[in-house]
Parts: structure tokens; C-alpha cells; sequence
């Protein structure tokens, strides 16, 4: 079975953003915060943590995008 990368952008609703977490590959662990914007391709994310945004990187395919 082949799945497809996701990608959540700005312009997605917040009701639809709060429905998936992030989960680091490397390690399975959640990543905190609620996405701002998250790319399983890139491994690039925007959590917003404290009402903060906080940009990260985890490389290529570092992030899955995970249905709560």
C-alpha cells in the first residue's frame, strides 16, 4: 500500500489542522504544538507553541502527518 504525503497549508481551516498531529520519524515521538503548516515531503513544519510560531526541520520525509 502506497500512501500519500500530506501537506497542510495556512490556508487550510483551523478545525481541519486540529484534526492531525506531527509525529517525527526518527523517533515516533509527537512533535508539541498545534501545525501551523506541516509538509511530509520537505520535513518542514510551523507549530504554533505558546501562540508562538516555531519553524522546523526535520529533513526529507523526517515528519509524518498523523489523524488524531
Amino acid at each position: 500500500m502506497i500512501r500519500a504525503r500530506l501537506k497542510l497549508e495556512a490556508w487550510h481551516s483551523e478545525e481541519c489542522k486540529r484534526r492531525f498531529k506531527v509525529v517525527r520519524t526518527d523517533s515516533c515521538a509527537d512533535v508539541p504544538g498545534t501545525i501551523g503548516t506541516a509538509d511530509e515531503e520537505t520535513g518542514e513544519a510551523v507549530m504554533m507553541v505558546d501562540g508562538f510560531p516555531q519553524s522546523l526541520s526535520f529533513g526529507q520525509d523526517g515528519i509524518r502527518i498523523i489523524r488524531r
